[in-house]
């Protein structure tokens, strides 16, 4: 009986994990001197990160965490999916360089919530002399949103030797897909495509064999992080996802550990 319980252990640690992370401290409400926004009258809603470290310290944290819950010396991240937004996919590129990942996907199920992105427009146009998005229609705002597209450096799926050599990178546009971002004046469509995101990782990921402890990580937002746990443990939680805090789910134990600088969450598929 012992035998089959440790064979039961070893395989589901072969099954593929996944990291829900929060991104970095962003500009607007952590000021940092030296980090520039040049795109701010335009883009309130898509600020940069301001603390460069936080993401490869975190990572740190995880890293270390996952391997003694795993009871691995090191874990394989094969994959990371970044929310399109600016300060998601620089804390995803940090992430990347610490495991050397060489391949991003950009999700917009994984976005900012629809409220916020208002909000922010709104306090956008209230500091213009004339303001007007308190005046448009949805689908308009929704047509500025998908016309304002996101310059980013991402990584190419070519693997290079040397990190340091950014010409391998390829420059790519990124825009919020509009067919997400429906309704800005409600969150309700956008929790179902964001469980729709993680039902489709259960379809794809699910019950497959690693050969290695694969941890697939998602940088996403808080709220985000909120609504998924409350789904995947099927409670209602009090969670309040600091900067670059993470969530692991996989198929094992319901564990919660606590740490001095951030709460990491440990829960399972249901």
């Amino acid at each position: 009986m012992l035998d089959e319980l440790l064979k039961l252990k070893l395989f589901f640690n072969k099954m593929v994990h996944f990291v829900l992370i929060r991104h970095s401290e962003r500009l607007d409400t952590h000021p940092c001197d030296g980090i520039a926004w040049d795109d701010k009258d335009t883009r309130r809603y898509d600020p940069p990160i301001s603390n460069l470290n936080l993401p490869a310290e975190a990572t740190k944290e995880m890293e270390k965490a996952l391997c003694s819950y795993l009871k691995v010396e090191k874990i394989n991240v094969s994959r990371i999916i970044s929310s399109p937004f600016r300060r998601c996919i620089q804390t995803a590129q940090l992430i990347g360089h610490y495991f050397g990942v060489q391949k991003y996907t950009i999700d917009s199920r994984v976005g900012e919530v629809p409220l916020e992105v208002r909000r922010c427009l709104l306090k956008q146009e209230k500091q213009t002399e004339t303001p007007t998005v308190s005046l448009l229609s949805n689908s308009t705002i929704i047509e500025i949103l998908s016309n304002q597209k996101q310059r980013a450096i991402v990584p190419s799926d070519n693997e290079t030797k040397d990190e340091n050599k950014s010409e391998n990178d390829v420059q790519v546009d990124l825009q919020l897909a509009p067919n997400v971002y429906k309704d800005l004046t409600s969150n309700e469509q956008f929790q179902k495509d964001l469980i729709g995101f993680v039902q489709d990782l259960k379809k794809n990921y699910v019950g497959v064999k690693s050969d290695t402890n694969q941890v697939i990580i998602i940088v996403t937002h808080g709220q985000n992080i909120t609504w998924l746990i409350e789904y995947l443990t099927d409670s209602s939680v009090l969670l309040s996802c600091d900067e670059c805090g993470w969530v692991l789910f996989s198929h094992t134990d319901v564990l919660y550990l606590q740490s001095e600088k951030r709460c990491h969450v440990l829960s399972t598929f249901t």
